[in-house]
């Protein structure tokens, strides 16, 4: 009876274990199939980001609305807030039928302010 407590012990941490690894894996695949685009800020607000993007396609500038995740990681500013028109960004987001929805964002900062020229 022991013997058969502690192999179901064994086997019962050996499939946590084998689903942990599941998840994180998942969680990799699911990074590596985002697609991105970059832009210009036009209004960052209300639960979505608008970015003036060049279109290879017209060969001109579009603006593109992207719905914001919930689990949104910003990189380079503290909140969607503090994301302003004029700021160029990297946008990592996924595709959902007609609906684009940002789930990482870059911020580009421009190195040179704050320092002084020589």
């Amino acid at each position: 009876m022991e013997i058969k407590m502690k192999k179901e012990a064994v086997l019962a941490a050996g499939m946590a274990v084998v689903m942990m690894l599941l998840l994180a894996c998942s969680s990799v695949v699911a990074q590596d199939a985002l697609d991105y685009s970059w832009g210009t800020v036009v209004e960052a607000a209300d639960g979505k980001i608008v970015l003036e993007e060049y279109d290879y396609e017209t060969e001109g500038t579009t603006q593109i609305t992207y719905l914001v995740s919930s689990e949104l990681t910003i990189e380079n500013a503290a909140s969607l807030e503090e994301i302003v028109p004029g700021d160029d960004v990297e946008v990592g987001f996924t595709v959902d039928g007609l609906n684009k929805t940002a789930v990482t964002l870059y911020v580009e900062k421009d190195s040179s302010v704050g320092t002084e020229e020589e």
